[in-house]
């Protein structure tokens, strides 16, 4: 047991604090530490760019780039680059599909469920059918029901196959990209569940041209995506 000047301690306080600053090296838009940002007396003009520029509706696709960057460094972790391959396996007799997604020499697999209307809508284009994709508290049930008697597709993925409902950081995105703080990747079960959600439309973008049962069923131009409460802000 060693005695530390209390003016030693609190230096080596403040330099471990000072370590932990996280530095945009990745956004492009070399955004400040959290610490760093200033005070405001009203919420931020959504309308004005980080430079003080306007924002016109010619360039409002760059702002909104602008903003998705600011909400993955402040607060979901920055969404990984596409995986390098993501296959998938249907089987028509109870709805699943089983996913397996590739990122160098790691792969992890989780399943979704696909359900199918009956019948055909006025609104199909060339007779495919429109999809909602549905973060689900339970894959196989809530409202699925629903959104098929309105004429569309449902693939539907429970969220905690994808990653676990706490801070452990476990699951199958956390398999591919290990939670790590220095390496940028301290990403959150948010993105972790948004992530999900791309790579069902990779493996229904797979089996459309590779399964039997559903080639050229799907409308995948024209997408929906829906969750209830934290799904919801997924």
């Amino acid at each position: 047991n060693q005695m530390i000047h209390p003016s030693a301690s609190a230096s080596a306080l403040q330099d471990a604090i000072d370590n932990m600053r996280h530095v945009d090296r990745v956004s492009g838009y070399n955004l400040p530490d959290l610490k760093d940002t200033p005070a405001l007396d009203n919420l931020p003009d959504p309308f004005t760019f980080l430079n003080g520029d306007g924002v016109t509706a010619a360039n409002w696709a760059d702002r909104a780039e602008e903003i998705k960057a600011m909400v993955q460094y402040y607060e979901y972790g920055f969404m990984p680059d596409e995986p390098d391959s993501v296959t998938a396996t249907y089987s028509p007799s109870n709805n699943r599909l089983t996913l397996t997604v590739t990122v160098g020499d790691k792969t992890a697999s989780f399943n979704s469920y696909l359900f199918l209307p009956t019948g055909e809508k006025d609104f199909y284009e060339d007779g495919k059918i429109p999809l909602v994709v549905n973060l689900s508290f339970s894959g196989s049930s809530g409202n699925n029901t629903t959104i098929n008697n309105a004429g569309y597709a449902v693939a539907s993925f429970t969220y905690t196959s994808v990653a676990a409902d706490n801070n452990n950081h476990t699951g199958a995105f956390y398999n591919l990209y290990p939670y790590d703080v220095e390496q940028y990747g301290d990403r959150g079960t948010l993105i972790a569940w948004s992530w999900g959600a791309s790579r069902v439309l990779d493996a229904l973008e797979y089996l459309n041209e590779n399964d039997e049962n559903l080639k050229g069923k799907l409308d995948l131009s024209r997408v929906g995506v829906t969750g209830q409460s934290r799904l919801g802000k997924t």
